[in-house]
């Protein structure tokens, strides 16, 4: 059997194993409510629902003294305040908060995480450089094979004149 046929078999049995264990993951827990706590659209939605429940949430922050945040899902909107709040957050900063909900208004937060604009777009500016980064790369170190079927590392041959003290 030709190395080529070899790697083939071996990619096609990878792939199968792959798509083998997302299935069997896919089994173990038919029911995904069991994981999921009501989120922002839920909220704002039907708050009354979920009184006394674990609920996460993200929203802008409006105020800071208490801190309240809007929470919006498409055409409803509403202002919770957080309590329990351990970490100084600011006007305008993104949060995700974790907690429960006390009651229509107001949420305990076990779990707060900020997020300035700033830091958003410094995430996508930084990921967009680095995808360039590699492609850069890609595109200089690798080849297509003969066959065009296997991307390969590309050679690098020196061109030597013909007094080389090496």
């Amino acid at each position: 059997m030709s190395p080529r046929w070899t790697l083939l078999w071996s990619l096609l049995l990878l792939i199968c194993v792959l798509g083998g264990l997302f299935l069997w993951a896919g089994t173990l827990d038919p029911n995904i409510q069991n994981h999921r706590y009501p989120d922002s659209a839920d909220v704002a939605a039907n708050p009354e629902l979920y009184v006394g429940a674990s609920v996460e949430v993200s929203g802008t922050v409006i105020e800071t003294n208490p801190a309240i945040i809007t929470v919006t899902s498409g055409t409803e909107t509403q202002n919770l305040e957080i309590t329990n709040v351990e970490k100084p957050i600011s006007e305008g900063e993104t949060v995700f908060v974790f907690g429960t909900l006390q009651d229509t208004n107001t949420i305990e937060a076990n779990s707060v995480v900020s997020r300035t604009a700033l830091a958003e777009r410094y995430m996508l500016i930084v990921s967009f450089v680095a995808g360039l980064w590699v492609l850069a790369r890609l595109i200089k170190d690798w080849e297509f094979g003969p066959d065009k079927s296997l991307l390969k590392p590309q050679l690098i041959l020196k061109k030597s004149s013909g007094n080389d003290d090496a």
